[in-house]
């Protein structure tokens, strides 16, 4: 329901890929590689804005690709209440919200500039969250990227099954708490939250955002429906 939804997305937008070898030649940050004439981070806000998502704060850990970031924003922003740019070198993408917890909403998402998922994804985390959790996005692991650890994520069954945690997630301010009490390690956190019963899982069908060349291959494969729908939409700022 629409009153239920989050309305911020905090988005890092600064990530290179190092992993991602000589794909981005020019060492541009993922989020603006292009799909079909537009930056991914371009397609990411529209399902956003689709989504609901008004207040909109672009992390960029980049000067240097700043500019760029805010000519998305600014070619876009007619959608959206608010959507500012702030350059922050700090602790990564699981760190961004520490450092602005003065401008975060009780809830918000923590999105990554690469990362393309249809809007309904959002909305699911949305209807799904419970006070006191955290909502996370999941996929199943690629038996190729050694670096994706799975974890034994729970089913309504009772059983569990081997799934990636990804972005976007759905956070609640005390995740800044959290998180530096894991010494920033992302999964030292998750690993306590799954022990309490106080995080929760939505799957994705495909990889929400890559880190491999051949991630990047299955999130084009993926993201190639998403991008034709937004593309043939018209959204207005209620």
């Amino acid at each position: 329901m629409p009153g239920d939804m989050a309305g911020q997305a905090v988005i890092a937008v600064g990530g290179y890929g190092a992993r991602l070898g000589n794909v981005m030649g020019d060492g541009r940050p993922k989020s603006l590689i292009e799909l079909y004439g537009r930056p991914i981070i371009y397609w990411t806000l529209r399902a956003l804005c689709a989504a609901e998502v008004r207040r909109v704060l672009l992390v960029c850990d980049r000067v240097e690709f700043a500019a760029s970031i805010e000519k998305v924003a600014l070619s876009i922003a007619e959608l959206f209440e608010s959507i500012d740019v702030i350059v922050d070198d700090g602790y990564g993408v699981h760190g961004i919200p520490v450092h602005i917890v003065d401008r975060l909403e009780p809830r918000f998402f923590l999105e990554a500039g690469n990362s393309l998922l249809p809007h309904l994804h959002y909305r699911r985390m949305s209807a799904v969250h419970k006070p006191g959790t955290w909502v996370m996005s999941s996929f199943a692991p690629r038996s190729d990227n050694p670096s994706r650890y799975p974890l034994a994520v729970p089913m309504e069954s009772g059983a569990s099954r081997p799934r990636v945690a990804a972005l976007p997630y759905l956070l609640e301010r005390d995740y800044c708490v959290d998180i530096r009490d894991a010494d920033f390690r992302v999964w030292r956190a998750i690993a306590r939250r799954l022990s309490e019963q106080r995080i929760m899982f939505v799957e994705s069908p495909f990889a929400p955002e890559f880190d491999l060349p051949e991630e990047l291959d299955d999130f084009q494969d993926g993201a190639r429906s998403i991008v034709r729908f937004y593309s043939g939409q018209t959204f207005e700022k209620e």
